[in-house]
């Protein structure tokens, strides 16, 4: 890969992982009410996805395993066994959503 192409690529993905940070930030600012007003948007964001046709669901969960591997690289023993079940909840609640908007 050229470096013109891999400086493309790494534009890319931090412009999808900054996206997938906000998402995430939306989420636990709804965390009390999710159901009712953040699962639309996640229908609508993974419907979004469909555009790239490059893009395969794997890569939510793909997000989803980097982020808790660099939360547990840098928080160490303050990402206990209760945080990390508990930001896993959210991120597959999101994920879900998102894929569903995905297959539809």
């Amino acid at each position: 890969m050229s470096k013109a192409n891999l400086e493309a690529v790494n534009v890319l993905f931090l412009s999808f992982s900054f996206r997938f940070m906000m998402v995430i930030k939306q989420a636990v600012e709804r965390l009390d009410y999710l159901e009712v007003s953040y699962s639309p948007a996640l229908l609508y964001v993974g419907a979004r996805h469909q555009e790239n046709k490059q893009f395969c669901i794997e890569n939510f969960w793909l997000f989803k395993d980097s982020i808790l591997y660099i939360w547990r690289q840098v928080l160490r023993e303050k990402f206990t066994a209760k945080t990390e079940e508990e930001w896993i909840s959210l991120l597959d609640f999101i994920i879900a959503g998102l894929t569903a908007g995905f297959r539809h």
